[in-house]
């Protein structure tokens, strides 16, 4: 039976050197594929969609680009707006605007 083989480490006589000026045993942080368990991932449930079933599912039909329209309108300036019988009089004052430009040259 074949011994296992101690991953990147150094000499004794230095392990020995740094675990006397450490004062304690020295752990290494570093992970190794043998010292770490498997960890898979859970398989993804996804709900049956538009290509769950190929056959006769023509590319085209299942191309998600496709499937994307134009934004609606949501507003229109030239639309017309309800009417609510009263006409506005009010005199609009005009914006106010910043103070003094300074003049640099």
């Amino acid at each position: 039976m074949a011994t296992k083989v101690k991953p990147r480490d150094v000499t004794p006589l230095i392990a020995w050197w740094r675990n006397f000026l450490i004062g304690k045993k020295y752990q290494t942080c570093l992970r190794f594929k043998d010292d770490i368990a498997p960890r898979d991932p859970p398989l993804p449930s996804l709900p049956p969609g538009v290509t769950h079933k190929l056959a006769g599912n023509y590319y085209y039909t299942r191309d998600g680009r496709r499937d994307a329209h134009p934004n609606a309108v949501a507003y229109s300036e030239n639309a017309k707006h309800i009417v609510s019988g009263e006409t506005q009089t009010k005199d609009k004052k005009p914006l106010p605007t910043p103070g003094d430009v300074f003049k640099w040259d």
